[in-house]
């Protein structure tokens, strides 16, 4: 070797000893696998749990219990029996192939109810305002910049999408569907 290259060398294994010297502590990590943890994947609601939701989020109630009363042409009472609405709505969606159809027709139902309190379009005065309470009440969240974007298109763009449209859109996605 040139002792140009020795003078190298040294210095180079130097800077080396020095380095490990500086460092005292070392880390040890187990294994991360991203995307194959089920325990955080999001799970379907059950149908129970869902209608439930809806009732406590939609109407701030829960289902109710209550007697069915069926007269006759003369006004005397024909018959009664007892109606539970969340067993009657369940038997629904738990009957049909795909309970998404089911479940978007209950969410609109209670949605456009007057029962559901929601003011008119026209009383609204901060659509923008509006979309963003809904999102943190039915998601517990803002919305993205994307979500808020499309909501706003179509609130201004639309004259059918009112705030019973929202609430349905946001009751029937998959993230308020899961927990």
């Amino acid at each position: 070797m040139r002792p140009i290259n020795r003078i190298t060398a040294v210095l180079f294994l130097l800077l080396g000893a020095l380095a490990l010297g500086a460092c005292e502590t070392t880390y040890g990590f187990d294994p991360v696998e991203v995307g194959n943890d089920a325990a955080s994947a999001p799970r379907a609601r059950s149908s129970r749990q869902y209608l439930r939701s809806l009732y406590a989020d939609i109407l701030g109630r829960s289902p109710e219990v209550y007697d069915f009363v069926i007269y006759d042409a003369q006004g005397n009472q024909a018959a009664t029996f007892e109606l539970d609405e969340s067993e009657f709505l369940i038997n629904a969606l738990d009957s049909v192939a795909d309970e998404r159809v089911m479940r978007s027709v209950i969410a609109t139902g209670l949605a456009n109810s007057s029962e559901a309190a929601l003011p008119k379009k026209e009383e609204i005065a901060d659509p923008e305002a509006f979309i963003r309470d809904q999102f943190r009440r039915y998601l517990g969240r803002e919305p993205g910049s994307y979500e808020l974007h499309a909501f706003m298109n179509e609130w201004q763009s639309n004259a059918t999408m009112g705030p019973a449209e929202v609430v349905r859109a946001l009751v029937g996605s998959r993230e308020y569907q899961s927990y």
